[in-house]
């Protein structure tokens, strides 16, 4: 696929308006101008209907993701931005859109996902007209600390509830590190975003809303990477490069696709290949500043364990990788089944 002049000049202006603009890494307050310079761009959530975001196409929005990205941008929560906005603004009443997306589009609030929303236990308690208040007393919430909200799936036995409230630091209690956090679910009062007759009904809205694509380049931040381990003097590279260049390219005959039909397969594999080049290339970034760990179900194993002074260095690293590696196996198995294979 070769970018319309109309592609060419948004990417442009996205390389125009990063340059001299990127913020000052570990430095909240750049980041947060940046955050809102780039809410004001529409950027920041391109794929967003307006008013919230910049109402772009699928496809223009992986223009300008993937341009953020090869720059090494900052760029808002993509949970937030890719689950829990499309969640909200599909399933939620206009009082909640006014209420919450706002502030997740200038990346001043990120939310959290309960395990709930990833295949876990539905929090049980009791619904009050249009709150949730739940009956546990705390849960294990991944990435907690320093949330503005959480997000859960609930029910009271009768009816089951997509469910939203605010978090306030002094109910999270941090985990060891990659480990869960312990949240105190009795302080909060839940708002209900959709309801349903069923836990299985809610599930497969949700899933609905969430298999839609969010204009994410895969490629972008992998590309970042690259070029970072590159300027570092990193050696033995050029089999990476050449398996990048070949997604890259890939990427763009997805793109080609706008409707996704024909693409499903290709997508599926683009997702996959590149999140195992993309676990490549943070291996070799965390070897390269003297740290060998990655992210693991069982923290306890020695090789996954991380010295302190990494986890701070791993940073955007980490999030790549749980942004990358979230249900591979999910993907294999549907790739094989779209192509025939079984699985």
């Amino acid at each position: 696929m070769v970018l319309t002049d109309e592609l060419q000049s948004l990417e442009c202006a996205v390389q125009t308006f990063l340059a001299g603009r990127l913020p000052v890494p570990d430095l909240p307050s750049a980041r947060t101008t940046f955050f809102e310079a780039l809410y004001g761009q529409g950027w920041s959530a391109p794929c967003w209907p307006l008013p919230w975001g910049g109402g772009l196409s699928p496809v223009e929005a992986v223009i300008v993701d993937r341009a953020l990205n090869r720059a090494g941008a900052p760029v808002p929560d993509l949970l937030t931005i890719d689950v829990a906005g499309p969640l909200i603004l599909e399933l939620a009443d206009t009082a909640l859109h006014r209420h919450w997306l706002p502030g997740m589009a200038r990346g001043a609030v990120r939310v959290c996902m309960h395990p709930s929303l990833m295949a876990g236990e539905v929090m049980t308690g009791r619904l009050e007209g249009g709150c949730f208040l739940a009956a546990q007393r705390t849960g294990r919430v991944p990435d907690a600390r320093g949330a503005q909200a959480i997000m859960a799936l609930a029910t009271d036995g009768k009816t089951a509830a997509l469910v939203l409230a605010p978090l306030q630091p002094a109910l999270v209690r941090p985990g060891l590190p990659l480990e869960p956090d312990t949240v105190d679910l009795e302080g909060l009062a839940f708002h209900v975003v959709t309801a349903a007759s069923s836990t299985i009904e809610l599930r497969e809205r949700v899933a609905s809303v969430r298999s839609r694509g969010t204009g994410r380049s895969w490629t972008g931040r992998l590309r970042y990477l690259l070029n970072a381990l590159t300027a570092a003097g990193e050696s033995n590279l050029a089999a990476l490069d050449v398996s990048l260049c070949g997604l890259e390219a890939l990427e763009m005959r997805v793109l080609a696709d706008p409707s996704g039909v024909d693409s499903e397969p290709l997508r599926i594999l683009l997702e996959v290949r590149s999140a195992e080049l993309g676990r490549k290339l943070v291996e070799k970034r965390l070897a390269g500043l003297g740290y060998y760990a990655l992210a693991a179900p069982d923290p306890g194993l020695v090789h996954n364990e991380l010295p302190g002074p990494a986890l701070v260095a791993r940073g955007a690293e980490a999030e790549l990788i749980r942004y990358l590696l979230e249900d591979v196996t999910g993907r294999r198995n549907r790739l094989a089944r779209l192509l025939g294979q079984g699985g």
